[in-house]
C-alpha cells in the first residue's frame, strides 16, 4: 500500500511539472529553484546570512506542494476566456508560473553587490549562474564574496546649527556608532534615527534625519582605506527662499503645543462637507472636545488617554503614546493627530481626529471535531458592543450549544449550552493604582458564564464569576490580579459505568458539587519581538487560594460540618479549599537562517487541605498530549509509575506535575519546517493515599527522577501565513507505568506512539 501512494506522489508531481512547463513560449524556462551561497570564508561574526541577502533578489519560484509545482498547475487549467467560479477558484488556489527572466536575475545580482557594499565590504563580488533542469526548468543560484571588511576611525561631529550641540552631545552615550566597528550604512542610518526622535522629543517638530548627513574619509588610511573616519553634520532648518531662489536657513526651533482639539466622532465624509470644526465644544482640562449634542465618549477617559497639554513642549513619543492610548480603548478604528503652526508664534495647534468603530456586531463560529470514537459540532452566537456607557467598555455576550455522538458508549448522543457576558473597562474600577506612571494598559474585566452539560458518563450545570484587573508595568511584563473568582459546580448524575472507569475515591471526589471561591493572580515576561524567527523569552508564574473565606466565616457563624462527610457547605454545596502555583520557562536560541533550539522548563503543584479531600478536576494536574508529553494521549500518563490502563475516558491526573521539553527547529521546504524533540516528565499525587493508589504515585524527592518518562519524536511544521499548523509524531523512550526492567524500549510498537495535531508552536 505504502509503496503505491509513492508512486502515485511520483506521477502526480510529474503531471504536474508536465502540465506546467508545456505551457510555456518556446525559449523560455519555469523557475524551480534559487540558492544563495553565503560567503563561508568570512568570520561567523561578519558573515551576511542567507535571509539578509535573499531580500534582495527580485525573482522568487512559486512555492511547493510536497514537492510538486501544484500551485502553478493549478493556475494553468483555469481558462482565461472564461469568468465561471470554477475558474475563478482555480485561478485563486493557484499561482500564475515563474517565468525567468535573465534580465531580473541580472538586476538581482546588482542588489547584492550593492548592499554588500553597503554593509561595509567595498571589494565584495556577487554572481550568479543558471543550471537547466529537465522539462524546461532553471536553478539560480547566487554567490557573493564578502572580502576584508571596512572599519569607522575617528568619528567627529560638525554641528551648522550650534544649538543643538549641548542637545545631541548630552545623548552620546546612547550612539549607535563606534570606533572600530564595521562601516556600516545601515547602522548610520539608525544613528540619523536615533537623533531625529532625541531632538522631536526635544520639542523639535520640524526637525528629520534629512538634516543630518555624513562625510567620509578614507585617504588618511593606513589600511588600503579599510579604515573610515566620518564626520558627522547637522545642519540648519530650511525656511524658505528669497525672490532669486536663493535657500534661506535659520536655527531649528522649539514648538510648544497650543490648544488641543479632540473629536471623539469625526467623519470624513460629513465633515469635509461640514468643517473639520463642526459641532458643539466642550473643554475640559484643556480639551476642546468637539461632540453632536451628546457625549460620545467620557471627557475624563479622553484626557487619561491624551498625552499631550497645552503649554507643554512637543514630543513625537506623546504623539505615538497619545495614539497607541486612544486605540487601546477599542472605540475607534482610527485616529489621527494633527498639528498647524500658529503664525507669529512658537505654538503647534493639534487636532485630534478619532474615528469610530463599529459599535455593535455579532457573529457566529462553527466547530467540528471527529477522532475514530467520536465526533461533535459546536455553534457559537457572539454579540459585541464597544462603548456600552459612553466610557468605551468593551460589553461581549456570547450563547454555545453543541452535540458529541460517542460510539463506544452506550448512550451516544451528549449536549452542552452555555453563555458568557463580559464586560471590559480600559482602566482600573475600585482601585487607584492606575495614577501611578508605572502602570500602562489598566483594564478590568467583569464576568458572568453559565453551562450545562450533559454528557455521555455524567452530566453537570456550571456557573462562574470573575473579578480582575490586568496591566503592564515595564516594556516585558504584564500582570493579573483576581480579586474574586467563583465557580459553582454541580453535579447531576453520574453513570455506573463512570464509576467502574475510573474506580478511585480520590478521582471521583473531583467530580463531586464543589464551590469554588478564592483569589488568583499570574505574571509573564515576555520579549518576544515582532519578527518571530528571533530568539525569545518567556515566563509565566500562576497563583490562586481558594476557599479560606468561606472558610473563616463557617468558624466565625459556628456553622457545624456535615455529619458523615465532616465537609462545611454554603447553600448546600461544599466548597473547595486548596492552594494552587505552577511556574513555565521557555527559551528559543536562533542557531541560524530558521534554525532554532527551544526549551521548556514547567512545574506545578495543588494542596487540597480543611473543606477538601481532592481538588477540583479541572484544576488538577496531567501529562500527555499535544503541549505535553508527546509521546502520550493526553491524560494517560502517571501518576508516578502507576500503569495506565486502557479506557474510553482516559483520567490520570496528579497534584504534583514536572516536565522538560526541547526541539531542534530546522527548515524543510519553504513554509514547512521540521522539528526533533525530547520530553522528560510525569505527574505524582502531594501525599500518600494508600486506598486510592500505590506508594508509587507520591512524589518524594529521593525518587522522582526514576519516575520520569521519557520521549522523543519528529514534528513537521507549516506556515500557513496566519497561523502555523503542526503535526508531532512521538515515542515513548522511558514508560514509568510499564513492570521494572520493561521501562526502557527495547523493540518498536505502535502502541507505544502518539500522534499529535496542534495550532502554533508548543513553547
Amino acid at each position: 500500500m505504502g509503496r503505491l501512494i509513492a508512486v502515485l506522489l511520483a506521477a502526480g508531481a510529474m503531471l504536474a511539472s508536465c502540465g506546467v512547463t508545456r505551457r510555456l513560449p518556446e525559449g523560455s524556462y519555469l523557475l524551480r529553484r534559487n540558492v544563495i551561497e553565503t560567503d563561508r570564508t568570512a568570520p561567523r561574526s561578519e558573515r551576511i546570512t542567507t535571509t539578509e541577502l535573499d531580500r534582495y533578489v527580485l525573482q522568487s519560484p512559486n512555492r511547493h506542494f510536497l514537492g510538486t509545482n501544484l500551485y502553478p498547475w493549478l493556475w494553468a487549467q483555469a481558462d482565461p476566456a472564461k469568468q465561471t467560479g470554477w475558474h475563478k477558484f482555480l485561478r485563486g488556489a493557484g499561482e500564475q508560473p515563474v517565468v525567468w527572466n535573465p534580465a531580473t536575475t541580472m538586476r538581482s545580482v546588482d542588489n547584492l553587490r550593492t548592499y554588500i557594499t553597503s554593509r561595509g565590504f567595498f571589494s565584495g563580488t556577487a554572481d550568479a549562474w543558471v543550471d537547466t533542469l529537465r522539462r524546461k526548468k532553471v536553478k539560480v543560484t547566487y554567490s557573493v564574496t564578502q572580502g576584508p571588511s571596512s572599519h569607522i576611525g575617528s568619528i567627529s561631529h560638525t554641528f551648522r546649527d550650534t544649538l543643538l550641540r549641548d542637545v545631541v552631545m548630552a545623548d552620546s552615550t546612547h550612539t549607535l556608532l563606534r570606533t572600530g566597528d564595521i562601516f556600516d550604512t545601515g547602522v548610520m542610518d539608525d544613528e540619523r534615527v536615533r537623533i531625529s526622535s532625541l531632538l522631536r522629543d526635544k520639542g523639535y517638530y520640524n526637525f528629520n534625519v534629512g538634516h543630518i548627513s555624513y562625510v567620509a574619509d578614507s585617504t588618511g588610511s593606513a589600511t588600503n582605506g579599510r579604515t573610515i573616519d566620518l564626520d558627522m553634520t547637522i545642519r540648519r532648518n530650511l525656511e524658505g527662499y528669497t525672490e532669486d531662489g536663493t535657500a534661506i536657513y535659520g536655527a531649528h526651533r522649539v514648538w510648544r503645543i497650543g490648544q488641543i482639539n479632540v473629536n471623539p466622532s469625526y467623519d470624513p465624509l460629513r465633515n469635509a462637507a461640514r468643517g473639520a470644526g463642526a459641532g458643539d465644544t466642550l473643554s475640559v482640562s484643556g480639551l476642546n472636545i468637539i461632540h453632536n449634542g451628546r457625549e460620545e465618549v467620557w471627557a475624563r477617559l479622553l484626557r487619561r488617554a491624551i498625552r499631550l497639554h497645552s503649554d507643554s513642549l512637543y514630543s513625537a513619543s506623546a504623539v505615538v503614546a497619545t495614539s497607541s492610548e486612544l486605540m487601546r480603548l477599542g472605540a475607534f478604528r482610527s485616529v489621527s493627530v494633527l498639528f498647524d503652526t500658529v503664525p507669529g508664534s512658537d505654538l503647534l495647534n493639534c487636532d485630534i481626529r478619532c474615528v469610530p468603530a463599529l459599535r455593535q456586531s455579532f457573529g457566529v463560529d462553527l466547530e467540528g471535531s471527529t477522532t475514530s470514537s467520536f465526533y461533535g459540532l459546536r455553534a457559537t452566537l457572539g454579540y459585541q458592543n464597544r462603548n456600552a456607557f459612553h466610557g468605551a467598555e468593551l460589553f461581549d455576550a456570547s450563547l454555545t450549544a453543541g452535540f458529541e455522538f460517542l460510539k463506544s458508549s452506550t448512550r451516544k448522543l451528549s449536549y452542552e449550552l452555555g453563555g458568557n457576558v463580559s464586560l471590559t473597562f480600559p482602566r482600573f474600577l475600585f482601585w487607584g493604582a492606575e495614577a501611578s506612571p508605572r502602570i500602562r494598559k489598566p483594564v478590568t474585566t467583569l464576568a458572568l458564564s453559565a453551562g450545562w452539560q450533559d454528557r455521555a458518563y455524567y452530566s453537570r450545570t456550571l456557573m462562574g464569576l470573575s473579578w480582575g484587573y490586568s496591566w503592564g508595568m515595564r516594556r516585558w511584563e504584564n500582570f493579573t490580579l483576581r480579586p474574586a473568582d467563583i465557580s459553582l459546580i454541580r453535579v447531576g448524575h453520574i453513570a455506573p459505568e463512570f464509576s467502574e472507569m475510573l474506580d478511585n475515591p480520590y478521582l471521583l471526589a473531583s467530580y463531586n458539587d464543589q464551590m469554588i471561591a478564592g483569589i488568583s493572580a499570574s505574571y509573564v515576561f515576555n520579549n518576544q519581538p515582532r519578527d518571530l524567527g528571533a530568539g525569545a523569552t518567556v515566563l509565566r508564574i500562576n497563583a490562586e487560594t481558594t476557599g479560606n473565606l468561606f472558610s473563616g466565616l463557617v468558624h466565625a457563624l459556628g456553622v457545624k460540618p456535615v455529619a458523615g462527610s465532616g465537609q462545611y457547605k454554603i447553600f448546600g454545596i461544599p466548597f473547595s479549599q486548596y492552594l494552587r502555583g505552577d511556574v513555565s520557562f521557555s527559551q528559543r536560541i536562533v542557531l541560524g537562517d530558521r534554525l532554532a533550539l527551544a526549551y521548556r522548563l514547567q512545574g506545578g503543584a495543588i494542596y487540597s487541605y480543611g473543606n477538601s479531600t481532592s481538588p477540583p478536576f479541572e484544576k488538577q494536574f496531567f501529562a500527555g498530549g499535544v503541549n505535553s508529553m508527546r509521546g502520550w494521549a493526553v491524560r494517560t500518563l502517571g501518576p508516578g509509575t502507576v500503569p495506565y490502563v486502557k479506557q474510553n475516558y482516559p483520567a490520570q491526573r496528579g497534584d504534583v506535575k514536572l516536565e522538560a521539553n526541547v526541539e531542534f527547529r530546522f527548515p524543510v521546504v519553504r513554509s514547512v519546517g521540521g522539528a526533533l524533540f525530547f520530553d522528560a516528565g510525569n505527574i505524582w499525587l502531594m501525599r500518600s493515599r494508600p486506598d486510592e493508589y500505590s506508594d508509587e504515585a507520591v512524589f518524594r524527592l529521593r525518587t522522582f527522577a526514576r519516575q520520569l518518562g521519557f520521549d522523543g519524536g519528529i514534528g513537521a511544521r507549516v506556515d500557513i501565513g496566519v497561523v502555523i499548523l503542526r503535526l508531532d509524531w512521538g515515542i515513548q523512550l522511558h514508560s514509568p507505568g510499564r513492570p521494572a526492567g520493561e521501562r526502557w524500549i527495547r523493540r518498536f510498537r505502535w502502541t507505544d506512539t502518539a500522534l499529535s495535531f496542534g495550532v502554533g508552536h508548543p513553547f
